[in-house]
């Protein structure tokens, strides 16, 4: 929904307009609802009171996931494989503190028509710094969504805790409840 200033400003602190807005705008999908300048106490209680028994369905939006600057439909989802837990020359060049087979898979993915990053650290003897060090790299050089692959919860927690965008999930134990805790407390899409 795109809404004008003008109409917004003037629908914002009308707590009975609220009411039709909010219902709306989470049969569509929301998941968050708040408020900005101009809004009070009574405005965010008038919207809990609108929102609490409207059931949300599936939106478009779910389909999606993005970094800071891109978006892509998991439906076209062809992702590049950044492997740092088993990769022998990533493995190396993290020991190193250099990144060149990093930049050169993410150099390579146009000519791949790749448009997603996976990154798995599961098999590094420290995966949560191999995550933090990999995820920096990443998100500091290139612009595409990335889907996690980590059977660790710590570390899944902190990649979606601190990933710029809303990120993929990738794991292999179907039957871990925590993976899947943290993926939907993150607003990951799991794949």
């Amino acid at each position: 929904y795109y809404f004008s200033i003008e109409f917004l400003l003037g629908r914002l602190l009308n707590t009975n307009l609220i009411n039709l807005d909010m219902k709306e705008i989470c049969k569509a999908g929301a998941k968050i609802l708040g408020g900005c300048c101009g809004t009070n106490p009574e405005y965010i209680k008038a919207v809990k009171e609108a929102v609490t028994k409207v059931e949300s369905t599936e939106s478009e939006i779910d389909k999606y996931i993005s970094s800071e600057r891109n978006y892509l439909n998991i439906s076209d989802i062809n992702y590049c494989c950044i492997d740092a837990g088993a990769d022998e020359d990533i493995v190396q060049e993290l020991e190193d503190d250099e990144y060149d087979t990093i930049y050169d898979l993410l150099d390579d993915m146009e000519d791949e028509e790749q448009n997603a990053v996976l990154l798995r650290v599961t098999g590094s003897d420290d995966e949560l710094g191999t995550l933090k060090t990999v995820l920096t790299e990443i998100t500091g050089y290139a612009t595409y969504p990335i889907i996690f692959e980590t059977e660790n919860e710590d570390v899944l927690e902190y990649a979606l805790k601190n990933y710029c965008g809303r990120a993929a999930v990738k794991f292999n134990d179907a039957d871990n409840k925590a993976l899947y805790d943290i993926s939907y407390k993150y607003g990951a899409c799991i794949i």
